[in-house]
């Protein structure tokens, strides 16, 4: 019964991200033809490398992240990169379809195999802090450049 509840909930959080992603492409009336099309056009016409270096710094990112869950993580239990890395795409998946990305804790969460998951409660918000901490610096930084260059 267990197993039969966990693929049920699998199968509708799948669904609802595709579902949420076809909206946020395709809902405008834009058609996928369309924008293929404009995306296909865009390599043509030497704009297929910001793209790609896009595409791979999204990886990158993810990688980071997985190594800065991975250490957060070790006070609770120890983890492999990639577990570390499917904690941060479950978590990813699932925020993208709850308020206020939510899910992003309960995806790493649920991805441990310890009993103990509530104490990586404060991991995450460690981590969660020390990322607005360094957004924080680095937009003050680009805007006093502005202030004092323009």
């Amino acid at each position: 019964m267990k197993k039969h509840v966990l693929l049920c909930s699998k199968l509708l959080v799948g669904g609802s991200i595709f579902y949420f992603l076809f909206r946020a492409v395709f809902g405008e009336g834009l058609k996928a033809e369309v924008w293929l099309h404009d995306f296909w056009q865009a390599f043509k016409q030497g704009g297929g490398w910001p793209i790609s270096c896009a595409f791979v710094l999204i990886f990158f990112n993810w990688g980071l992240e997985a190594s800065k869950w991975r250490m957060l993580a070790a006070k609770v239990e120890i983890i492999s990169f990639w577990q570390a890395f499917r904690a941060v795409l479950v978590g990813i998946c699932l925020g993208f379809i709850t308020p206020n990305r939510l899910g992003d804790y309960a995806g790493r969460i649920v991805e441990l195999r310890t009993r103990q998951r509530l104490q990586t409660f404060g991991s995450i918000f460690l981590g969660r802090f020390c990322q607005l901490f360094w957004t924080v610096v680095g937009g003050s930084v680009g805007m006093l450049f502005f202030v004092f260059n323009l």
